[in-house]
């Protein structure tokens, strides 16, 4: 998921507000990049998941319905609505990609502090 958000990054060169849409698809790749080896805090994707989530939904505000259909007939710039509409969907999949990993954070968080915690634990307990 990291490479594919890397090429999302990639593709916004052209875009009419390609610096804040890159950024967060570097973002996104970065932090998918990082969770593969690691532990993230679930915070961290989830905080890019929410910003993610709310900027579709200003954009989705802009688009009107009859665009939807339109979004995916051809890849080439047709309208700024269609480009906004793929924006949102870019976002969305971004917000629910950040959930995902939220949710492993957390969990994977929680587990490297609970072993962490019963290792301490173990090194104070006296031996009966």
């Amino acid at each position: 998921m990291g490479m594919l958000f890397l090429f999302g990054a990639s593709v916004q060169y052209n875009d009419p507000d390609p610096i804040q849409l890159a950024l967060i698809y570097v973002a996104t790749a970065v932090q998918s990049l990082v969770a593969s080896r690691r532990a993230l805090p679930w915070w961290l994707p989830a905080g890019t998941g929410v910003i993610a989530i709310l900027w579709a939904l200003v954009i989705a505000f802009r688009v009107e319905a009859s665009v939807l259909q339109q979004m995916f007939g051809e890849f080439g710039m047709a309208s700024l609505e269609i480009e906004e509409a793929r924006e949102a969907l870019g976002l969305v999949i971004i917000g629910a990609w950040m959930g995902v990993l939220s949710r492993s954070g957390r969990w994977r968080y929680g587990r490297a502090l609970q072993a962490v915690g019963e290792t301490s634990y173990q090194h104070h307990v006296r031996p009966e």
